[in-house]
């Protein structure tokens, strides 16, 4: 059989030989083709030799202590961090300056929650140093740092857990291996990549951060002169929700590698579209989308291209609900009675259609490229008026 392997830097070879044999195996760390070979110290029945038994993958969880795990899971450790946690919780209070009653919050906002036996990193350190440094210089009160702390650990537990799959997915594909083989090779994988991603990770975020700054200053124009009671819904904005028809119907049939990779096409497709548009995704709702654009005219754009998706190489159709209004960003979504309207919008619309609600259609229709048709009969309660929306016929059609 071939050796089990599990890709990870070189790891302490002592705490090897100590886990192994706890879980009654030798461990054998191969510096040059970096893997680490779980051999049985017991005999198995038909071992070609006497005492020894080689294990893959699946075998190292299946057959052995999990006190192997449990190195496999210190060396990512290492890997991920640079070094091996060794502060306390005391002392990262006492190096940071946070009490550790406050450390405690912190982490909690973060999802992160503290643990008795959980250590900390020179980089938690250095993190919470900045982090105090903020909160002072800007007065920050602990209801914005807990949202600020909140916001950042909410998206950083996504991103990740996204990635991980995303390296999973590889792994298996390349090396046409099973999930649970792809998932222990990942987990080593990962830990070797996470530098490079988090230097990644920085730029893009700026970008974002500058991005999102930038569009401050443009709602600021659009906000004066308008009255107290507007800016209970402070932004204006066209709002979109895009979803997949007879999702179901679509997917069944599909086997696990083949449905995931006909979500993910549908996922990078409309991402591309939406912010190739101008537009920014608020929530990725597995069959659907929720997106957002500064004006209607852009809302419209993305909407017309997502119900083509078929030119684009995605088998399925799409109906979307569109409308223009002001809302307010809360938690990481946008809420208003457009964002419901789209909604239902959307459940009206027919496969490959947009229905959009009057403020939208009335906006449009200023557009010759666009063309609108207000609809007669209408089937849901919720929405007072409606229009399809097309591109505009061609001359003489």
């Amino acid at each position: 059989m071939p050796d089990g392997t599990a890709l990870c830097q070189t790891p302490d070879t002592n705490a090897i030989g100590k886990h192994a044999k706890r879980a009654g195996v030798s461990a054998t760390w191969h510096g040059i083709s970096d893997t680490l070979t779980i051999v049985t110290t017991n005999p198995a029945p038909n071992a070609s030799q006497s005492g020894l038994r080689k294990l893959n993958k699946s075998q190292i969880i299946k057959d052995t202590d999990l006190s192997l795990l449990g190195l496999l899971s210190e060396q990512i450790e290492e890997v991920v961090f640079g070094k091996k946690p060794e502060f306390t919780l005391d002392e990262l209070a006492e190096q940071t300056g946070w009490s550790a009653e406050q450390l405690e919050k912190l982490w909690l906002w973060a999802g992160l929650a503290h643990t008795p036996d959980r250590l900390y990193t020179r980089s938690d350190v250095s993190g919470l140093i900045e982090l105090r440094s903020l909160a002072e210089q800007a007065h920050l009160d602990d209801k914005t740092l807990a949202a600020l702390v909140r916001s950042t650990g909410a998206a950083m537990e996504r991103l990740a857990a996204w990635q991980v799959e995303v390296i999973i997915q590889f792994l298996a594909e390349r090396s046409s291996i099973s999930d649970t083989e792809a998932r222990i090779e990942a987990a080593t994988y990962g830990a070797k990549a996470s530098q490079e991603l988090v230097k990644h990770l920085i730029p893009i975020w700026l970008n974002h951060y500058r991005s999102a700054l930038q569009r401050l200053t443009t709602d600021a124009v659009i906000q004066r002169g308008t009255s107290d009671d507007d800016l209970e819904f402070p932004l204006l904005r066209a709002v979109g929700y895009a979803q997949i028809t007879d999702f179901h119907a679509q997917t069944d049939h599909l086997e696990v590698p083949e449905f995931k990779a006909y979500v993910q096409n549908f996922h990078d497709i409309y991402s591309d579209i939406v912010h190739s548009s101008g537009g920014r995704i608020i929530k990725r709702l597995g069959d659907g989308l929720l997106y957002v654009a500064d004006d209607t005219s852009s809302g419209a754009d993305i909407a017309l291209k997502l119900v083509n998706l078929n030119a684009e190489g995605f088998s399925g159709s799409i109906h979307v609900g569109l409308s223009w209004g002001r809302m307010v960003f809360a938690s990481d979504s946008v809420f208003s009675p457009g964002v419901e309207l789209a909604f239902s919008l959307a459940r009206m619309a027919p496969p490959n259609s947009i229905y959009l609600d009057s403020s939208a259609a009335t906006i449009l229709a200023r557009y010759p490229k666009y063309y609108t048709v207000a609809l007669v009969h209408q089937a849901d309660p919720e929405v007072d008026k409606a229009f399809a929306l097309t591109t505009a016929p061609a001359a003489g059609g």
